[in-house]
């Protein structure tokens, strides 16, 4: 594609936008070289059905709860999908020239290839996530209902079949890559473009904050499910001594189906007290809010999905300078290994954990060394000024 001010890229997001921070940077990135953008997503509250966002122009589509929550059997029930086809016919009468569609995980793309074979436009699939995985671990499709409306297994024979129908395919790392390679996706459609941090986000009041403190402040930022595996942390704040936990705190920022369990859980082994759950915060200031903790914690739990995964926050925590406590999933200990920004224990095992919380707890040296080297990688390799050289050169395989 030459000519990229006349290259036209309807995107299509499961969601509400903003705020999603792949999708935003994704967006700057592509404008910077000069393709038009065009966001198609859904709205629950009362956001315009029609929007110029710093130059990109979003239609919004108010989506019912039913139909909502019929998503995970979209492809056994025609609910979801008859809403986003009329949806995006609507949008289609407007903007008849199209010639990229970029769908944002796996349940856009059959809207994608749809949209693609009205418009002959090129075909960008986004797999944020392993999607069959999140269907099957899902709280909501636990149930004998939840297990046939959705059935993940649909899920996954639709994966390995659209993957040979993409001109390009974006991944989060390069685990991810290789799982959708594996599945029969031509390698050299397969690219990698990662959720690094995008250093103009920062507040430009921001600043460091090392300064000594008598608590040992563990931070995490993100979701409260299951899989996030703070349940382990917990568990692993019982392994600490008495004295121990009156230097110890573990500051939650973030919510989720699994908050009130954890909660419970915490009382129940006598460790709530030493727990400080924030809530969510705005994304302008998440920055501040880690950089006033000791050291940051990414307890997932291994998966398919987690091992393959690369969360924002990983990047949040290395940029101001703290070290990183985090499970062995495999994107994420190579990550953290190859720069020797954090310590890694055994997913499951809160005995591990607490002694790499230890290890850090009574050694400033150590937290100072692998925060800075952390910083420094941010600063001078994982943002977007570097990483989107990669989504640059995935659009210009699309001819």
């Amino acid at each position: 594609m030459e000519n990229k001010k006349d290259t036209t890229v309807l995107m299509l997001l499961d969601g509400s936008f903003p705020p999603d921070v792949r999708v935003e940077n994704e967006i700057k990135v592509l404008k910077s070289q000069g393709y038009s953008i065009i966001l198609c997503c859904t709205t629950k509250g009362a956001e315009p059905v029609v929007e110029d966002w710093n130059g990109v122009r979003i239609y919004r589509a108010p989506i019912s709860k039913f139909i909502y929550k019929s998503m995970v059997g979209a492809l056994k029930f025609p609910f979801y999908y008859n809403f986003w086809n009329r949806f995006i016919k609507l949008v289609l009468k407007k903007e008849n020239h199209i010639d990229v569609i970029h769908a944002h995980d796996l349940i856009m793309v059959p809207v994608a290839q749809k949209s693609a074979r009205k418009t002959g436009a090129k075909l960008v699939f986004d797999f944020h996530e392993n999607y069959p995985y999140l269907i099957r671990d899902a709280k909501h499709t636990q149930s004998k209902l939840g297990k046939y409306l959705s059935d993940y297994k649909k899920w996954e024979r639709l994966e390995k079949k659209v993957v040979l129908d993409a001109d390009c395919i974006i991944t989060v790392v390069e685990e991810m890559k290789q799982r959708i390679i594996d599945l029969g996706a031509e390698p050299s459609k397969v690219h990698v473009y990662q959720n690094v941090l995008d250093l103009n986000s920062v507040p430009e009041n921001f600043k460091l904050n090392n300064s000594p403190v008598d608590v040992f402040d563990l931070v995490y930022v993100g979701g409260i499910t299951p899989a996030r595996g703070l349940s382990t942390v917990i568990e692993a704040m019982t392994h600490l001594s008495n004295n121990e936990k009156l230097r110890f705190k573990l500051t939650v920022f973030g919510t989720g189906s699994f908050e009130q369990d954890l909660h419970a859980l915490a009382r129940k082994k006598g460790v709530f007290e030493f727990i400080d759950f924030r809530g969510w915060v705005k994304q302008s200031d998440v920055f501040s809010f880690i950089s006033k903790g000791s050291a940051t914690i990414i307890p997932h739990y291994r998966s398919v999905q987690n091992d393959c995964s690369s969360p924002n926050k990983l990047y949040q925590y290395m940029f101001v300078g703290k070290p990183v406590i985090s499970s062995d999933c495999e994107s994420l200990e190579r990550v953290i290994n190859s720069i020797n920004s954090g310590l890694i224990y055994k997913d499951t095992s809160a005995k591990d954990l607490s002694l790499k919380i230890k290890q850090l707890m009574n050694d400033n040296e150590l937290q100072l060394s692998l925060g800075q080297n952390g910083r420094k990688a941010v600063l001078d390799k994982y943002n977007t000024a570097i990483e989107k050289k990669q989504l640059i050169k995935a659009y210009s395989t699309l001819g």
